[in-house]
């Protein structure tokens, strides 16, 4: 677990950046962070068969959409990346019917939703 934290700073860049384009394109949807995101469930759960790829993958993409709107809601000074990855992750499991929308929608909205702007 401590490998997959490490790497995610280092990886978040490039997923970011790689990715920021298609998720304006909307080609990434909250079908596909939802799958990743229970990648990233296993391997907190300690299961040795999760996806590197998935699990870093919703790591780098929820940080990533975190770093580029937080002037969007109101930023709480002591989250964890941990938390956001939770909110967004039980805002995933919550709301099915809206998964099929784009995720970086997705994940503002539960940013929005968990921290509302004053």
């Amino acid at each position: 677990m401590q490998f997959i934290k490490q790497m995610s700073c280092a990886v978040a860049f490039f997923i970011i950046l790689l990715f920021s384009s298609l998720a304006s394109a909307q080609l990434i949807n909250g079908n596909t962070l939802f799958e990743r995101m229970v990648e990233y469930d296993k391997n907190e759960r300690g299961d040795p068969d999760f996806d590197q790829f998935g699990c870093i993958f919703y790591m780098g993409y929820v940080e990533g959409i975190y770093d580029l709107m937080v002037d969007s809601f109101n930023d709480p000074k002591n989250v964890t990346v941990g938390q956001i990855l939770s909110i967004v992750g039980k805002y995933l499991k919550d709301n099915p019917e809206k998964r099929h929308l784009p995720a970086s929608f997705l994940v503002m909205d539960a940013l929005r939703n968990a921290f509302p702007k004053r």
